[in-house]
Parts: structure tokens; C-alpha cells; sequence
């Protein structure tokens, strides 16, 4: 297998002041899924809660000036901890400090957020946390909630109530002392605990799942009923303090499917390689892998390519056609990798001109982390993310979004989509984004629900 790479640095259009043009904020804890160390309630108590049982209406101007606009959330305390958006609507998993797990749907026509779950998943103990959503249709849904369940929700037609039915699947990570979760490790450069669960499927016949160190697919064999049957399993470490997790995935069809793992030694310093996996019609390949040195990825394994920076995880798999898929390594830098005859080559992108793995740098920005990428059907990129702008607010930072059309070219650069709506940071955490087009982008995060619907 034969790799190639190549690094470009864009000029990166962020002005790190505070109002219309104000994104150069930061945040301590800029995990995109930031896991309860006690569970939701425990978690979100201190976010600032006003009336958690009133509609957390907005106040002040309604929309940015880039037409990033406010919605009403069922709940003041709610933490959006994922997105996923149709034409006409929307869905969302929550955490909420009065409510705890929670899904909901947003509709253009009704032009608000509504719960939509039976509550199962609080009342059977399941929800210690919950990680993304995701829907084929307007009228099915998935969503993984901790402690690693699958849970499927189906509707006759979408005025009709849902159905819900929860499938755990099997953990086939080590048994070890860990002061720390297999489902909610630290990630390598925020520290903020990263959820090892996921699902995402290509079409509403092909579904997958990870959790820890497998991935799963929705399947089922001769005449039994389907089940969640595991695939592919990361467990070849080096030491008994390594670990392999399985991030999350992405794909282009059912043929092209592309895995995100992390091989991680926790017992120094969170230090840690990218592991790739691609599946195609020949099976399962591991196409990237290192050897983990200290707080570095010091090298590529034998057979194996290193990809990207030294430092950081690979997450938010964005497919950009078949072939070729994309990721946010270490909060700053873009990857992207695609298949090159025999083997692969490697593009990175740096969306901050600085370094990416640098935990010392106190210049403008530096700790600006981007945690969430989208990619709108013409190839515009999105990516949504958090900085500190008061290090010691209650909430902690605020969020920015910045959009690119050509990353991987020396003339590309990225362009900041102003967030503000009063003129000061929109306070918050945990952003993800997420859009069937450029113009129809959702920001979620802690107490916030943006939707851009204008160019």
C-alpha cells in the first residue's frame, strides 16, 4: 500500500473581537458530545437553567447577520447534543437537567421544536448519556444512548405517534481499570470525554452502530430475525494501558464506507494515532495506523500509513464522493484522504494558521476548537466549533462556524459565518452542524438551535 501527503495552509478569515465579526472565542471543555460524569442532570445543573419548563423563546433580535436564526427549545436547560436535518424539518437528541434524555422534531410548517420519545430511556436507567441522531426518513429514526443501546423509532406517516424499540449491543472493549468510561474516553487535545457510540447508515437498509471498539451492522442471517451483529473489532494493542475506539463513520454508498478509530495509550497523557477502516464489496481494510510515543503519534505501524498531525483524533467523517472522505483532526485541522489506485493519499488543511498540536500557544485563537464538519451538496464545507472568550463565564465560550469552498488548494481560504445576534458571543457549548444544503444549515448546542435558511 503506498501513501502520499500533502500539508496546505489557508489564510484563515477569523477576527477574534467581539460583535458581528467576533469569532476568535474559546471553551474549556469544546467536546461536540461532552458526556455527564453523573448523568444529565447532574451535568447540565450548573448551565445556567432559568425556567426549564417554560419554551426557551428568544430574546433580543431573532437572526444573525448572516441569517443564523433563533428557535424556540420545549426547555430553557436543554444541551442539543446532536442534529439531523431533512427537508422541512429536523431532529435532535437532547440532555436537559429537569427532563434528561430527550428527542425532538422540528417542523418548517408548525416553526417549532416538540418532543417526540415515549421516555423509555429515562425510566429503564439507559440514559447516562445520549450521542447522535440519525434518520433515512421523516417517518424513522435511530439514536445510541448510553449504556450502548440502539434505540429505533418508526412512525406510519408523520402525523402519527411513534413507535420505539431499544437494542443494546455487546461490549467488546478490554476489562481494565480505567478512570475513565470504554464509552467516554478523553479526547487528546480538548480533554473533554468523546462518546464511543454512534449509528448512521447509508439508507434505511443499511444501518450501522459502534460502540467502544466495534462496529455493528443492522443485518440479519438465513431466516432469523435481524440483530445488531458485529463486524469489525479493534483490540490489537500493544500494552494494557493502549486502547482502540471506534469515533464514528461516514460513506458514499453501501460499497464506500469509511470507520474512524483512535489508538490511545491513556496512561500517557492521552497520547494517540487515527486509525482509519474502509469498507468496500472486498471486505474491511485498515488503511492508517500508528505507533503511540508519549503524549505523539511518533510513527506509522508497519504497513500503515501516519496521517495528519502528530496529535489529536480524527472525528466528524464527512464523505466528499466516492472514494474520498473528510474529518476534523485535533480541533484545527481538516484531513482528507482518497483512494489512489493501490493505495491512498493524504490532504490536510490547517483552519487555524497554527500548530495544531502546540498545547503552549497563547497567541489569538490558539485555542479555538472546532468539533463538528458538514458538507453541502455543491462541496462547500462547514464546520461549527467553540472558543474561550471569558475563560471564567458561566457558560464557559461561544460558538462560530466558518465555511470553505476550496481547503485543499493554496488559494482557498475560510470565511467566518457571523453567529451574533445582539452583538456580543452567542454564549454556549457543544455545537454540532448539520444541513441538507447551504441553505438549510442547523447549529445546535447548549441552550441553542440556529437554522440558516438564506444563502
Amino acid at each position: 500500500m503506498t501513501f502520499t501527503s500533502a500539508l496546505v495552509l489557508l489564510a484563515t478569515a477569523v477576527n477574534c473581537g467581539i460583535g458581528d465579526t467576533e469569532t476568535g472565542e474559546r471553551q474549556p471543555d469544546p467536546g461536540t458530545n461532552v458526556l455527564p460524569e453523573a448523568g444529565p442532570t447532574d451535568a447540565l445543573a450548573d448551565a445556567g437553567a432559568t425556567d426549564a419548563r417554560a419554551d426557551a423563546a428568544p430574546s433580543g433580535p431573532s437572526c444573525s447577520s448572516a441569517g443564523w436564526c433563533a428557535t424556540s427549545l420545549p426547555d430553557a436547560d436543554l444541551t442539543l447534543k446532536s442534529i439531523w436535518s431533512l427537508e422541512g424539518r429536523a431532529f435532535a437528541t437532547a440532555e436537559g437537567a429537569t427532563v434528561g434524555v430527550k428527542v425532538l422534531e422540528w417542523t418548517d410548517a408548525e416553526g417549532k421544536w416538540q418532543y417526540i420519545d415515549d421516555n423509555s430511556q429515562n425510566q429503564t436507567g439507559l440514559a447516562r448519556y445520549v450521542s447522535n441522531v440519525w434518520a433515512p426518513s421523516e417517518n424513522e429514526l435511530y439514536y445510541a444512548v448510553a449504556k450502548g443501546t440502539i434505540v429505533h423509532g418508526t412512525r406510519p406517516s408523520s402525523d402519527k405517534a411513534w413507535t420505539w424499540t431499544s437494542h443494546p449491543l455487546e461490549d467488546h472493549s478490554p476489562v481494565r481499570q480505567r478512570y475513565y468510561a470504554p464509552d467516554g474516553p478523553p479526547e487528546a487535545v480538548s480533554g473533554a470525554l468523546y462518546p464511543t457510540l454512534g449509528v448512521w447508515g447509508t439508507g434505511a437498509d443499511d444501518v450501522y452502530a459502534w460502540y467502544t471498539n466495534t462496529i455493528y451492522h443492522w443485518k440479519s442471517e438465513g431466516s432469523a430475525a435481524p440483530s445488531w451483529m458485529p463486524e469489525y473489532t479493534a483490540d490489537d494493542v500493544s500494552s494494557d494501558t493502549e486502547e482502540l475506539f471506534a469515533l464514528g463513520m461516514t460513506g458514499a454508498n453501501r460499497d464506500d464506507l469509511w470507520f474512524s478509530f483512535v489508538r490511545t495509550n491513556m496512561a500517557y497523557y492521552q497520547g494517540s494515532c487515527p486509525v482509519i477502516v474502509r469498507k468496500t464489496p472486498a471486505g474491511y481494510e485498515r488503511i492508517s495506523d500508528g505507533r503511540v510515543e508519549g503524549t505523539r503519534c511518533t510513527e506509522a505501524l508497519p504497513g500503515f500509513s501516519r496521517m495528519g498531525s502528530v496529535r489529536g483524533w480524527l472525528t466528524s467523517l464527512q464523505t466528499l464522493g466516492v472514494g474520498q472522505v473528510a474529518g476534523i483532526q485535533g480541533g484545527r485541522e481538516l484531513v482528507k484522504i482518497s483512494a489512489a489506485g493501490d493505495g491512498y493519499s493524504v490532504a490536510t488543511s490547517r483552519i487555524l494558521s497554527l500548530d495544531p498540536v502546540n498545547d503552549f500557544d497563547s497567541s489569538p485563537g490558539a485555542s479555538d476548537f472546532f468539533t463538528s464538519l458538514y458538507r453541502a451538496p455543491d462541496g462547500r464545507l462547514w464546520m461549527g466549533g467553540m472558543g474561550i472568550w471569558q475563560l471564567h463565564s458561566s457558560t464557559g465560550g461561544s460558538g462560530m462556524v466558518v465555511s470553505a469552498d476550496d481547503v485543499w488548494s493554496a488559494g482557498g481560504s475560510y470565511t467566518v459565518s457571523t453567529l451574533s445576534l445582539t452583538g456580543a458571543p452567542l454564549e454556549g457549548s457543544g455545537f454540532k452542524i448539520h444541513g441538507t444544503s447551504n441553505t438549510n444549515l442547523w447549529l445546535a448546542g447548549a441552550r441553542h438551535a440556529l437554522h440558516k435558511t438564506n444563502p
